[in-house]
């Protein structure tokens, strides 16, 4: 059973994502759920930042920008991280980080 002390794992290799059960990713969200609430709701960021529309859950779009604009600065994701993937939540790991 995937744990929060894993995370790391997942976010070095984010295709270790398709080999999670429907309820280790559900035990997951609620474990990092408390982190994101722990979040200010506005950032005031510094440098270059990229902004990228919804990319509806795509998980190889989503490495794709992430390998692409992460040496940018900061990469702002805007909404449906994993609404239409066929790796549900892939995209959603991929740039949690």
């Amino acid at each position: 059973m995937m744990g929060i002390s894993q995370v790391g794992s997942l976010v070095d290799h984010p295709r270790q994502i398709r080999d999670l059960t429907e309820g280790e990713i559900a035990l997951l969200l609620s474990q990092v759920f408390p982190l994101f609430v722990k979040e200010p709701a506005l950032m005031e960021l510094s440098g270059d930042v990229v902004f990228v529309g919804d990319i509806h859950g795509d998980f190889t779009t989503a490495v794709a920008v992430m390998n692409r604009f992460l040496s940018a600065g900061h990469v702002v994701f805007l909404g449906d991280y994993i609404d239409r993937a066929p790796i549900p939540g892939g995209s959603l790991d991929t740039i949690g980080d």
